[in-house]
């Protein structure tokens, strides 16, 4: 059987096609020089994996968004024993946060060798919608993107099929055969796209051991990888 030849890719954002884990660091190192509080990368990596652990409890929707606004931080502060007031950490970080924008290596000539040939590409991000659309235009998404979609936009997040509905919608309905979903995350990307029965890459550069029940269609390491796999099945149609 021949493999699917496809057309429209959607693709996740951050640690897809922006670097959001430098972004976040920068971001947060400020912050917390700005409040007094440590700046170590034992401190860095507390937050870090914070930070992971809620959004994944955002995603099975154990959470809201302004509860993972706040939260974070509270959890934050308490690891590492200091009292200061989350709201304000959070607001400032955010700003910070918005104002970062970092491509990872090779992104940039994938999405231009894919829209020159006559992809249509779109955005999918688990995202806050003041920090996604400032660090989207400040990157220049617009240029290679048909449509944007946030999460906190529409209300609701990856890997839940409403979300796929609605960026479908945005993308005026294509074949879902014709289609390809590329992201870093096995629980909301992967498991997403393959729920919506669609085909899916995962973007593993760190190669990490799939350990979860959700098996990406193909698994990449590199943006170069990514783009000959893409390029090649649309050249031959498998």
């Amino acid at each position: 059987m021949a493999e699917r030849r496809y057309s429209s890719i959607f693709f996740d954002a951050d640690d897809t096609i922006l670097d959001f884990r430098r972004s976040a660091t920068i971001a947060l190192g400020q912050t917390l020089e700005e409040y007094k509080l440590p700046v170590t990368e034992q401190s860095l990596d507390i937050y870090h994996r914070i930070n992971h652990d809620v959004w994944q409890a955002f995603e099975r929707k154990e959470i809201t968004a302004p509860e993972l606004r706040l939260l974070r931080f509270e959890r934050f502060l308490e690891a590492i024993g200091e009292y200061r007031e989350p709201e304000l950490l959070s607001k400032r970080y955010l700003y910070l946060l918005s104002q970062s924008s970092h491509f990872i290596e090779g992104a940039k000539a994938v999405l231009d060798d894919l829209k020159s040939t006559g992809f249509r590409l779109f955005l999918i991000t688990n995202g806050l919608k003041e920090v996604q659309r400032p660090r989207f235009a400040n990157a220049g998404m617009e240029q290679w993107f048909d449509a944007i979609v946030i999460s906190d936009e529409i209300g609701v997040a990856k890997p839940d099929g409403r979300f796929f509905d609605h960026a479908f919608d945005e993308a005026g309905r294509p074949d879902k055969t014709e289609c390809l979903v590329v992201g870093d995350s096995l629980q909301s990307d992967i498991q997403g796209g393959n729920n919506y029965g669609v085909d899916t890459v995962w973007f593993n550069p760190s190669g990490k051991e799939n350990l979860s029940g959700h098996r990406p269609k193909f698994e990449v390491s590199n943006h170069r990888q990514l783009k000959a796999l893409i390029l090649e099945r649309a050249m031959t149609g498998g």
